[in-house]
């Protein structure tokens, strides 16, 4: 390609180019091939257009020789092997935008959305955006049935300007209206009524409605959430919105593996109760059977038993209760323990949380003849950062952030008496390799 000196535009023009996009996963027929050039042609000229150059030439050369020239298909004919093609591009002047217009009753909030100026490059996603973000502002602004018609645009040759009209009609604002509920079976509508972050009666606003979807799916109970709203106002002015929700099992079931060189096999089964009273409470139940490895005396266990209440005292936060028991018979000591705790946990925004809580821990250990007992108490404390966007914990990032701090003073009596603190951080990132989730790199410290 030549006559394109701007490694962008270039990149663009090749990008919607047969010529350059089959060269050579495609191979043709010297009819073919000409054909397939005389096509290019228009596409690279759109493409131009779409960048604001709109006085542009396009001309390909095959072996030196035109399209239009008759003697091209006898000398492609002759030819066994590759063949140059030349596409030779003049941009001509690039246009600007001249008068933009807004017409129709349109809020200061949309005009200030247009975020377009006179004598910015005539570009055509710019222009069309610009549609698109002044819809968006109206609706946020509560013009729910707010409409705005793809942009007229008019061109003046002469002065190498695009002048741009929007027709808008931004209707009336409106505020949420009744909320109804569909496909709720075991969840209780009340439960969900409360878990919403909008209610009847607020200002219309799509990302708020957003928000409330995001908040339903990220219960733990629906496998899916879609929300709609009314297609017109209600006779009062508002804007009827209905949830449709499908609820996932209620029960699951896993079970696990581990083998280590050291502590040998570990079996392991899960349980959980994602809907235990109606609320989206959480009962999980495991248990592992350890102790067949070298450095391991006898058979061991790992029992734990975990509650979750959401919705615990605010919309946030949520009421997690644990409890679990260990045994293990080990080549260098022996040790049964026993833990409860509660933690307090809240969502402060989309990407940071946090918890504080309370744990007392029955700790013996038998060690060269000698048995000791501890008692721990702990307030664990602890932070987290999320940018991964997943919730769902049988899910798994493919791109973002997590990183997490602990610190858990404590208190010890029984063997020994002793005031400590425990700190634990950790990060992992996730770099999505293919854009599409299924090679991902991911790095934990």
């Amino acid at each position: 390609m030549r006559g394109v000196d701007n490694a962008e535009l270039s990149a663009v023009l090749v990008a919607s180019s047969q010529l350059f996009g089959l060269r050579e996963s495609s191979p043709v027929s010297p009819f073919a091939l000409i054909q397939r050039a005389r096509s290019d042609i228009p596409r690279i000229q759109i493409a131009l257009d779409s960048r604001g150059y709109y006085q542009n030439q396009v001309s390909v050369t095959i072996n030196g020789l035109a399209l239009t020239d008759p003697g091209l298909p006898a000398n492609l004919d002759q030819i066994t092997g590759s063949v140059q093609v030349r596409v030779v591009v003049d941009k001509g002047v690039l246009y600007h935008l001249g008068k933009i217009a807004l017409e129709g009753g349109v809020p200061d909030v949309a005009r200030d959305a247009l975020n377009l100026r006179t004598g910015d490059p005539a570009v055509a996603d710019a222009v069309l955006d610009a549609r698109v973000r002044v819809l968006e502002a109206l609706q946020e602004d509560g013009y729910a049935l707010a409409e705005v018609e793809e942009p007229i645009a008019f061109a003046d040759d002469e002065r190498h300007l695009i002048n741009v009209t929007y027709k808008v009609q931004a209707g009336r604002r409106a505020n949420i209206g009744p909320i109804r509920f569909r496909g709720l079976k075991d969840v209780n509508e009340s439960f969900v009524r409360e878990a919403l972050t909008i209610k009847p009666g607020d200002r219309y606003q799509p990302s708020r409605i957003e928000e409330a979807r995001q908040m339903l799916a990220s219960l733990g109970v629906f496998s899916g959430v879609t929300v709609q709203a009314a297609q017109a106002l209600a006779p009062d002015g508002t804007v009827p919105l209905t949830f449709d929700v499908t609820e996932r099992e209620r029960r699951t079931v896993s079970l696990s593996a581990l083998y280590s060189t050291d502590l040998g096999l570990s079996l392991s089964v899960g349980w959980s109760h994602h809907n235990l009273f109606g609320n989206a409470e959480q009962l999980n139940l495991s248990a592992a059977g350890t102790g067949l490895g070298t450095a391991s005396a006898g058979l061991g266990y790992s029992l734990a038993a975990q509650f979750v209440r959401p919705l615990f005292l605010a919309p946030n936060q949520a009421l997690e209760v644990n409890l679990s028991g260990v045994k293990q018979q080990l080549d260098a000591y022996d040790q049964v323990a026993e833990t409860v705790s509660t933690h307090v946990r809240r969502k402060f925004s989309d990407f940071w949380s946090g918890g504080a809580g309370l744990s007392l821990m029955y700790d013996q250990v038998a060690q060269q003849g000698t048995t000791r007992l501890y008692q721990l108490v702990g307030v664990p404390v602890s932070v987290s950062y999320n940018s991964t966007g997943i919730t769902d914990a049988l899910l798994d990032p493919v791109s973002g952030v997590r990183a997490s701090v602990a610190l858990t003073p404590t208190q010890s009596f029984g063997a020994s008496d002793l005031t400590f603190a425990v700190l634990q951080a950790s990060g992992s990132t996730y770099l999505d390799l293919s854009d599409d989730g299924r090679s991902v790199r991911a790095r934990r410290r």
